[in-house]
């Protein structure tokens, strides 16, 4: 296997002129210190809309020494305030500078060491933006458990999205250096050949978030993919092995961990006056799902 580090320093050194041009086109919104951010913000239309809506709802960031094992088990999830470690200099600077790219193994070495600082800001901000979204959960210990798995369902299924919109080439990038969650797929491109390319494609992210939650649920792989053929249809199994990629110490312990500790906090940060989204214990009722991903895909113009 290629190494790692030394991927993620051939791949900034080659793409250096696109990333501090695009420094200088997105100053105004992008993030001083996160990795590519300017870039990503001129790449992808996803990743502008997210980082406008975050804005509009009174999102802020705050530059600070944060883990990607932190982001995922403190309560910062249900906070109005991104926190992000201030890497992009540094890690630019292991790439490309002449003397350190003389000792590539001391630097290949660094630049890992730097990817486990970053947390990617757009799966935080999907987080923050579903919070006002959607409907709160309704009181019981077990339904607000559905809730939060249909929350990281839709994240994950979003950011799949911005991985496809970038393209598997660049997407690597942005995965291995820790920028971005998914390294994308082709999938997108091959349905923009196609007449109805952009319904087509929802349909597939629809796909991707109740597989998701049916594997944040717990449920078996075979289960999945029945379920899924008798929702959607044949043809989905590339989307639902996919998503069944999802780190099972994170499916299986992180996620779990953290909602025992947090769900009692879910619902005064959730206190609205309205219907409590219940969701069905039924894996084969998924009209709910259905319907909240549809209008949240709408709402991110995907």
């Amino acid at each position: 296997m290629k190494d790692q580090g030394s991927e993620i320093a051939q791949g900034i050194r080659r793409n250096w002129k696109a990333i501090r041009a695009a420094e200088k086109g997105q100053r105004r919104i992008a993030l001083d210190g996160f990795p590519f951010d300017s870039w990503l913000l001129s790449l992808s239309p996803l990743y502008r809309r997210s980082r406008t809506l975050y804005r509009e709802a009174g999102g802020e960031f705050r530059a600070a020494v944060i883990s990607s094992p932190r982001t995922l088990s403190s309560d910062a999830l249900l906070s109005n305030l991104i926190e992000y470690t201030p890497i992009a200099d540094e890690l630019y600077w292991s790439a490309t500078d002449r003397v350190e790219r003389g000792s590539p193994k001391t630097s290949h070495a660094r630049i890992l060491e730097l990817r486990s600082w970053c947390a990617p800001v757009f799966h935080e901000q999907s987080h923050r933006l579903i919070w006002n979204f959607l409907p709160q959960p309704a009181r019981d210990r077990r339904s607000i458990h559905r809730y939060l798995n249909f929350c990281e369902a839709l994240v994950v299924a979003t950011d799949m999205a911005l991985g496809d919109q970038l393209g598997t080439r660049l997407s690597r990038l942005f995965y291995l250096s820790g920028a971005t969650y998914d390294p994308g797929t082709d999938s997108l491109k091959r349905l923009q050949k196609k007449t109805g390319w952009r319904r087509a494609y929802r349909n597939l992210l629809h796909v991707a978030v109740h597989a998701t939650y049916l594997n944040l649920e717990l449920f078996e792989t075979d289960d999945i993919h029945k379920i899924v053929r008798h929702l959607h249809g044949s043809g989905h199994t590339g989307t639902v092995d996919r998503c069944l990629r999802l780190d099972r110490g994170f499916v299986e312990i992180t996620n779990i961990v953290w909602q025992e500790k947090n769900w009692k906090k879910l619902r005064p940060a959730q206190a609205r006056r309205e219907t409590p989204l219940t969701l069905p214990p039924d894996p084969l009722d998924h009209r709910l799902i259905y319907l909240w991903s549809e209008k949240w895909f709408e709402s991110m113009g995907l």
